[in-house]
């Protein structure tokens, strides 16, 4: 499922989208203003290629000293 995390005033969209290439899901990422939107694509974070197969559930979230980190499952 999508999940919208905060920080430093952007709001963070993390999504997994299925790979037309590889019919698995990517995780992906997109910046907005504002928790409902709209959001811009900014990058594919984790590619299912890389892995045996897909990703899937992201949760984003910010240390105490602003580094990002990022948590998925893998689909079976």
């Amino acid at each position: 499922a999508p999940e919208v995390a905060k920080h430093n005033g952007i709001f963070y969209l993390t999504y997994s989208a299925r790979n037309p290439k590889t019919d698995k899901h990517d995780i992906g990422i997109a910046e907005g203003k504002s928790p409902l939107g709209p959001f811009q694509h900014q990058s594919v974070l984790v590619r299912a290629d890389d892995n045996r197969i897909g990703v899937i559930d992201t949760h984003l979230y910010f240390d105490e000293r602003g580094k990002a980190h990022l948590l998925y499952t893998e689909e079976d």
